[in-house]
């Protein structure tokens, strides 16, 4: 395995634990909002946002605008429902206009946020148009968003979890079971805080639309014993020429991960895992 990189990128290793308790089902809601409760743009959207509910099918198809959901500030639609503690969100996710001049880099999230102000803390699992997944993170009010990018094909289902402080990126790309990807990050958000899903166009002047289905939220319980743990190691780089922190993960994988460094050439990374040494 060999990848090219610049200078302006160094490695980080980051392990995150991994839990697979048993889940329980958050109890769903009647009405126009299906399982959520609420919605609201949140920073500048014009024209205003709008959800489509349809129960039959189990979907939900957003209309947006917005500017984006990065730096300090952000612009987008989001449908929520407040809750506090352990948490999934999980929904498959697809942009139905693949045609034309649409913007590669709108957004939908699943997302968990502290409040409704357009600067506020949250974390969210992000599909752009483009293709690009990441999860991304504001740790507190009116500072920079930053990253962990997947620059993968747009992944069939995606999932994220809140354990604690810990906020943690599942997904399947083939229909096989959700499992981890990414590294896991850290961050309070005191409850109760807003859970849903939400779109940003990317461009305040055009709308976008996307339809979330098949969509779940779960409160989750603690674990029962040491073995529903299970260690999972990420192999990423960070921009360090950006402001704004972003990493891209090369490799997620079950097992631990050491001593990542750059080859004399500069041209892959080398470290050790489970014993072996390997070059990415």
């Amino acid at each position: 395995m060999s990848l090219r990189f610049t200078r302006s990128f160094f490695a980080l290793l980051l392990c995150a634990l991994c839990l697979h308790p048993l889940i329980l089902a958050a109890q769903s809601t009647a009405g126009s909002l299906g399982i959520f409760e609420g919605q609201s743009d949140v920073g500048s959207v014009v024209p205003a946002g709008t959800l489509a509910y349809a129960p039959t099918q189990g979907s939900y198809t957003i209309t947006a605008a917005g500017i984006n959901l990065w730096s300090t500030t952000d612009g987008f639609h989001f449908v929520w429902k407040k809750l506090s503690g352990d948490l999934s969100l999980t929904a498959d996710i697809d942009f139905p206009d693949k045609t034309g001049d649409h913007s590669p880099h709108r957004k939908a999230v699943l997302m968990v946020r502290q409040t409704l102000d357009a600067d506020g803390a949250y974390a969210d699992i992000a599909q752009h148009g483009s293709g690009l997944t990441a999860l991304q993170y504001r740790r507190a009010k009116g500072v920079d968003t930053q990253s962990a990018e997947l620059n993968i094909d747009p992944p069939k289902r995606v999932s994220l979890e809140k354990r604690g402080d810990v906020f943690t990126m599942f997904l399947s790309n083939h229909g096989e079971p959700l499992h981890q990807v990414g590294a896991s990050i850290k961050l309070h958000l005191d409850g109760p805080f807003y859970v849903g899903i939400g779109l940003s166009s990317h461009n305040p002047a055009v709308t976008e639309k996307v339809i979330f289905s098949s969509v779940e939220l779960k409160q989750l319980t603690p674990p029962v014993s040491p073995a529903q743990l299970a260690l999972y190691s990420s192999l990423q780089t960070i921009d360090i020429a950006e402001n704004s922190r972003r990493a891209t993960v090369l490799l997620s994988a079950p097992g631990r991960f050491m001593a990542p460094n750059w080859s004399r050439d500069g041209k892959s990374l080398v470290f050790t895992r489970d014993g072996r040494i390997y070059t990415w």
